[in-house]
């Protein structure tokens, strides 16, 4: 993921860091994105300045039923506790086009 990281990065000239998080739900043995919860992503990015920085992870944490996270947080309810945007990405072709976008945004500004 690191050198997948640093390739985008070198090619769009974004600044992508990957930032492990142990998995507080079920244990640090647990090394699944797709069953990380929204305290953990608070616990890791919390704290922080408010930013417009993305929190870039996995769509896979997301209940396709519900779109909430496994402990029944929202992408918003995280966000705000954050104080960054919290964007999912299932391909770095989604983190891709995302950050394209956000490029494009900062120039119509």
């Amino acid at each position: 993921m690191r050198s997948a990281a640093k390739r985008l990065s070198a090619h769009s000239g974004a600044a992508l860091e990957v930032v492990e998080i142990e998995n507080g739900f079920f244990g640090p043995e647990i090394n699944i994105s797709g069953l990380l919860t929204g305290s953990d992503l608070i616990r890791v990015f919390g704290g922080g300045p408010r930013s417009a920085v993305p929190v870039y992870i996995s769509s896979r944490m997301l209940s396709d039923r519900t779109h909430t996270l496994l402990d029944d947080m929202t992408l918003d309810a995280v966000s705000d506790k954050i104080g960054r945007p919290v964007v999912p990405a299932l391909t770095l072709s989604d983190l891709a086009r995302d950050l394209k976008q956000r490029s494009g945004l900062k120039r119509a500004a």
